[in-house]
């Protein structure tokens, strides 16, 4: 096998490293732009779901009001009968 003297394998090197930091530097951009997607449609995602939620809120509260008087009605209402 042929010897490589050290200039050639300090050349090497150095692109060796140059084309590493350019993958890196690429993957670090890449990450944030998916990042960024990420947090934008987390945040679009948490939006919908809270107006979904504002908008059945009263429907839930009103039902919950029923069910509470309809117990309370009955208890009474035993309490009484017996």
């Amino acid at each position: 096998m042929a010897q490589v003297s050290n200039r050639k394998v300090d050349a090497m090197k150095r692109r060796l490293m140059t084309v590493v930091t350019a993958v890196v530097l690429v993957m670090v951009i890449a990450q944030a732009a998916i990042a960024q997607e990420i947090g934008s449609a987390i945040s679009s995602a948490a939006t919908e779901v809270q107006s979904e939620i504002t908008a059945v809120l009263p429907t839930v509260f009103g039902v919950a009001a029923f069910l509470l008087v309809i117990g309370v009605a009955w208890r009474f209402f035993r309490r009484f009968v017996r």
